[in-house]
């Protein structure tokens, strides 16, 4: 006797608590010119202008590597000029920066809230978008994090940014044909809590058919739905075997890359000198003083917050909109 066949919205659910091997998925992120953290020129229509951004991802447990750039050609071999790598085998981290220069390091804890060194807070963050995509649209969460009751569902996520700790909780409302439409999640970081919707539509079979191929990301602001993001997802493929290391290892590109090598240790920069031995190197990011979060937000250093809102930038935004907000209500009862 065949089994029966899982219902969409459980698959999508599954997906999100236990997801496969992805051996290859390929998305685009788009961002409404508003939100993202620099000026802007004005735009020659009436429609906002946005912004694209290119990704292709690989993950296991314990493994992965992440393509991203500015056009489709992330999915082509190499690294093209002016996308970013960011890969990790096992303990061993990797990031191609933008700028060229190429990070390696070791990290035995791989929790997001137990992460200690800088450059893995940092990892965390220009991995994040991989991230979200895998929970389908919901912030800060490792993947696999999400725990359904029925529809419900709860989560334990870190905003590495702030080194604080985030609980979602949501629900997710399928359509009259049993797919996911969309999902309402809140999330409380300290004391402040959030609302987003996220809505889901089904234009492309991506690979699997219960996962949408658009995810939308919307913020609740009294009532109003404010768009943040959205994801284009344009392929998807799973496997059902584990993968082999070597498809997560940079190093490749490496030999035929002359940028230099720079290896975090014992908290300072190293590189190879002339003699094959790791002396210490100050790159040209490294100051005396290390800039505040919010410091490196303002001057556009991190890497999505000179690309695109990331989602403490998201906050922070919020957080001044609901400031005005009160002031506005202050201002009209006084009057």
């Amino acid at each position: 006797m065949q089994a029966p066949e899982t219902a969409p919205l459980d698959a999508f659910k599954q997906f999100l608590a236990s997801p496969p091997i992805i051996e290859s998925l390929v998305w685009k992120k788009v961002m409404p010119s508003e939100q993202v953290n620099r000026p802007q020129p004005a735009p020659t229509t009436s429609r906002p202008l946005e912004h694209e951004y290119w990704f292709q991802g690989r993950w296991q447990p314990g493994f992965l590597i992440l393509k991203s750039g500015h056009t489709l050609e992330v999915t082509q071999p190499g690294r093209q000029a002016g996308d970013e790598i960011n890969a990790r085998l096992g303990d061993d981290f990797w990031t191609w920066e933008l700028s060229g220069f190429i990070m390696h390091w070791q990290e035995r804890t791989h929790a997001l809230w137990d992460m200690r060194m800088q450059p893995s807070k940092l990892f965390q963050t220009h991995t994040r978008e991989f991230r979200e995509v895998m929970s389908m649209g919901v912030m800060h969460l490792d993947i696999g994090a999400i725990r359904w009751n029925g529809d419900n569902f709860l989560a334990e996520g870190y905003v590495p940014e702030i080194s604080s700790a985030v609980r979602a909780h949501g629900i997710v409302k399928p359509d009259s044909n049993g797919y996911a439409q969309e999902m309402a999640v809140e999330y409380f970081i300290r004391t402040n809590a959030y609302h987003y919707v996220v809505h889901y539509k089904y234009d492309t079979n991506i690979g699997l058919p219960f996962l949408p191929s658009v995810i939308q990301s919307f913020w609740v602001n009294e009532g109003k739905e404010v768009k943040m993001a959205e994801y284009a997802l344009r392929s998807l493929k799973t496997s059902t075997v584990a993968l082999p290391s070597s498809l997560f290892d940079p190093q490749a590109n490496l030999r035929t890359n002359s940028s230099p090598v720079l290896v975090y240790k014992d908290g300072a920069w190293y590189q190879t000198n002339a003699l094959g031995k790791l002396a210490h190197f100050t790159p040209p990011f490294a100051n005396e003083r290390s800039p505040t979060t919010g410091e490196k937000l303002e001057a556009n250093q991190l890497y999505f917050g000179a690309v695109f809102l990331n989602s403490f930038t998201a906050f922070s935004v919020i957080r001044r909109i609901n400031k005005q907000n009160k002031q506005n209500t202050k201002r009209k009862k006084t009057t």
